[in-house]
């Protein structure tokens, strides 16, 4: 009893919610007392009877249900409570039977989050809950414009799947994993990668890379593929990660990204390269040889002592130094000499 609900009867709303309503008439407000008869406003009403039975409305009720919704809504969403108690209500069809909060549903409106989750419909609103009127009601009631930490791992393990599976082609999940990755680094940071969340990540094959020397698509662990500052030390063994998707630093060790790479890993590399007869003719990598070899004399020059004998052996009789479009030994070459060029005995370091 209280505000005048006779409006509510034209919606059809079921005996079992308009029982619970009186007209009130000032001449029984004495008895009103005495039977301890509550004077509620109309959202009120809805908070404490409507909404707590929404669940048990039958498709036609439910749906004349949100239309009074959203035709009254400039008056409802200046309510506080209503909004909260609408938050926690299971509002929204996405499936038979299948009912789901605001809060567990993404705007489809936004672009980024279509990309992620197209193959899961059932994270957005569906059917009238599409409309633009209603997504800006959900949305004050909790609808997601970004993921969460719970939503990007599901993402990374969806595309897992899909790769398992071979769902979907590899050049569509190698893009819906860079886009997910691009996303966290970009847009959410370092807070982000709690240790939780790293720890759960690091677990699932989403990485996207291009394989060693370029060579395909795939997508990996975060234990499997190497940063870009490494890349010289071992582009032939490891996928590289994109600059633009490398996690905030001190996550690395948490991802289990090794930086530097292990050594066994670095001698791999060069040794692909050195025992390559035209590496230099074939050489597909970003950087030109004299940079990458150079980067690599700085990486043996710094662990020279961790080599075995044998791999220092083997080291010397590579042909590491590219010169003049070919690669020789570091015992053939000589500093300036006056006289005649020497070559192809003697090179000159140049």
């Amino acid at each position: 009893e209280g505000e005048d609900f006779s409006e509510l009867g034209e919606y059809m709303f079921p005996e079992s919610v308009l029982n619970f309503l009186m007209k009130p008439l000032k001449v029984l407000n004495k008895i009103y007392e005495i039977a301890k008869i509550e004077k509620i406003s109309l959202e009120s009403f809805l908070i404490k009877k409507v909404f707590p039975e929404y669940k048990n409305f039958d498709e036609n009720t439910k749906t004349v249900f949100l239309i009074y919704i959203m035709d009254n809504w400039l008056r409802f969403n200046e309510n506080q409570d209503l909004i909260e108690c609408m938050k926690n209500i299971e509002l929204i069809q996405v499936g038979e039977n299948c009912y789901k909060k605001a809060s567990d549903l993404f705007d489809p409106r936004i672009e980024t989050l279509n990309m992620l989750f197209d193959d899961q419909q059932s994270m957005f609103p569906q059917g009238n809950f599409r409309s633009d009127e209603w997504l800006d009601i959900l949305r004050e009631i909790g609808l997601k414009d970004r993921i969460s930490q719970d939503d990007a791992i599901q993402c990374a393990k969806q595309i897992q799947k899909n790769l398992n599976e071979s769902m979907s082609p590899i050049g569509l999940l190698f893009c819906k994993a860079r886009l997910l990755l691009k996303v966290l680094v970009d847009e959410y940071g370092d807070y982000f990668f709690s240790d939780s969340f790293n720890s759960s990540i690091s677990k699932i094959r989403f990485v996207p890379a291009l394989g060693p020397m370029n060579e395909h698509l795939s997508l990996y662990l975060f234990s499997e593929v190497a940063l870009p500052k490494d890349s010289h030390f071992i582009f032939t063994v490891q996928p590289i990660l994109a600059e633009c998707l490398v996690p905030p630093m001190n996550n690395w060790s948490k991802l289990k990204i090794k930086t530097p790479p292990e050594i066994k890993h670095t001698l791999s590399h060069i040794f692909n390269l050195t025992r390559e007869c035209n590496v230099l003719d074939n050489w597909k990598f970003k950087d030109p040889p004299s940079k990458v070899f150079q980067s690599i004399y700085g990486f043996m020059d710094e662990n020279w002592s961790k080599f075995t004998l044998s791999e220092q052996k083997e080291l010397r009789n590579s042909t590491l130094i590219p010169i003049d479009g070919q690669m020789v030994k570091a015992s053939r070459l000589f500093f300036r000499l006056k006289g005649e060029s020497l070559a192809p005995y003697l090179y000159e370091v140049p």
